[in-house]
């Protein structure tokens, strides 16, 4: 078969012209087209009108998933956190869910803090400083969070969760003393303490003590950008394509068949 059947075979399934889905309710190609960036309502619009006759249609779900993050990405303040839950929503895995609720949380809110009997408020800088110190040590990578207690302010502020890391902050100086080493013995309970910390730095003052981000192939949490929290959304390489012309997602409005 030719590149260009299959192309439509993929996008036959994608609009709901195959035999396995039922019709969409409504011209798909058209409110696909007549999509543009200067209304991202349209888009989130337009994703829960597709998430709702998808029902178990992989296409049409990442159709709907694409959609929602696209929304998000073109407007944070107005669609990312909602994007966010709707993204939460549709994922199957624990770890995923567990992520864009995150995300929702920040788009959500106002500064980061960590408040509490002798600490002060931390700035997003600061959060996303000790997160990827605490990222890095895992690896064995000493030096951000080096640099993160010779700051004061921060040791200070750090001292909420001395009783969550295994053996305190004095527990990360030791840590960051025996270099590429720091992080060959770090077990399961290690891990995990850390990862809840950065959970409570970005989630503010609701943070889940609870919950445990895996630590497999996914991304760690940290990874996420606190300047830009939305780019989470979507992959990299669809967050630029927010024109659908002649089948295909696109950067261009005018682009040729």
């Amino acid at each position: 078969m030719s590149p260009r059947p299959i192309l439509f075979v993929m996008l036959g399934a994608v609009l709901g012209w195959g035999p396995a889905s039922p019709p969409v309710p409504f011209d798909l190609e058209a409110r696909l087209t007549a999509l543009e960036p200067e209304t991202p309502g349209e888009y989130f619009d337009l994703a829960e009108e597709v998430l709702d006759v998808a029902e178990d249609d992989p296409e049409r779900r990442a159709l709907a998933r694409r959609l929602f993050g696209l929304s998000g990405v073109l407007d944070r303040d107005r669609f990312g956190a909602s994007a966010a839950l709707a993204l939460a929503a549709m994922s199957e895995d624990p770890a995923t869910v567990e992520r864009f609720r995150v995300v929702a949380r920040i788009l959500s809110s106002g500064p980061i803090a960590a408040e509490g009997s002798g600490t002060r408020s931390l700035d997003r800088d600061a959060v996303d400083r000790i997160c990827r110190a605490l990222g890095d040590l895992r690896s064995g990578q000493v030096s951000r969070i080096r640099g993160v207690l010779r700051d004061p302010s921060i040791v200070q502020a750090l001292g909420r969760w001395d009783a969550t890391l295994p053996g305190g902050i004095e527990w990360l100086r030791t840590r960051s003393a025996r270099g590429s080493k720091a992080g060959l013995d770090l077990d399961r309970r290690d891990e995990n303490a850390l990862l809840n910390v950065e959970i409570a730095l970005l989630e503010g003052d609701q943070a889940s003590w609870a919950t445990l981000i895996s630590t497999g192939e996914d991304r760690p949490l940290m990874a996420l950008s606190l300047e830009r929290p939305e780019t989470a959304l979507l992959p990299p390489q669809q967050r630029d394509l927010v024109f659908w012309r002649h089948g295909v997602w696109t950067d261009h409005p005018h682009r040729d068949r």
